[in-house]
């Protein structure tokens, strides 16, 4: 069966047990920064002089990155139902070119398997297809940078 065939209602006492759950909010927390890091990642990416010519195709991704960062908000809020926190400043990598696109690419292959980890183990529908969304969108990045390094640096 499809997971989204499955007919789930959340009951109060297990949303106050997600709420209650440092772990799963500091997770959010460090999700929020991650997001905004790799959103720099594709800055940097974007400015490359060899990349240039693709430079549209990591503007998208600098864009989802911020997308990303306001559904992990709204996921925070959807559990907690407090206020959630501004947004991080991304982190400048160290690396830059190839090497950066490389580590990129492995970094959203990681991140898919862990957003897709998250929605299935999360009760709350509308938590996961938050989750959902940003696992797809690392999918579409992995193949679209699998596509820049395959044109650029091989």
């Amino acid at each position: 069966m499809y997971p989204y065939n499955r007919n789930t209602t959340i009951s109060t006492a297990s949303k106050n047990q997600l709420a209650e759950d440092k772990r799963l909010l500091e997770l959010l927390t460090i999700s929020m920064q991650e997001a905004m890091d790799v959103g720099k990642r594709y800055e940097i990416l974007g400015n490359d002089p060899i990349l240039q010519e693709e430079s549209q195709i990591t503007k998208s991704m600098v864009l989802d990155q911020l997308k990303h960062g306001k559904l992990l908000q709204e996921a925070a809020f959807l559990i907690t139902e407090e206020k959630p926190m501004p947004l991080p400043k991304g982190n400048t990598p160290t690396l830059s070119g190839k090497e950066l696109l490389e580590d990129t690419l492995l970094l959203e292959i990681d991140n898919h398997d862990f957003y897709r980890t998250l929605y299935l183990s999360i009760p709350m529908e509308e938590v996961g297809h938050i989750f959902f969304e940003i696992a797809s969108d690392k999918q579409s990045h992995a193949t679209a940078l699998t596509f820049l390094f395959a044109k650029y640096f091989v």
